[in-house]
């Protein structure tokens, strides 16, 4: 089975993109340059996927 991204020629990636607390963006693809969320079909906060250090960073709020 082919990609529909790759067949109709659009501009997209086959990474998922991670999204860490601290701002940063980063793909699982290597080589991708392009991060914009549009080009990937897979976007994952990186606690809900890794153990990232940046969540060791981030200060929790307990509510009242």
């Amino acid at each position: 089975m082919a990609c529909t991204g790759c067949v109709e020629e659009l501009d997209h990636c086959h990474g998922a993109l991670i999204e860490h607390h601290d701002g940063d963006v980063e793909c699982t693809e290597p080589g991708c340059t392009a991060l914009d969320p549009a080009r990937h079909d897979i976007s994952q906060r990186c606690d809900d996927v890794i153990s990232c250090e940046c969540v060791a960073d981030r200060h929790l709020v307990v509510a009242a």
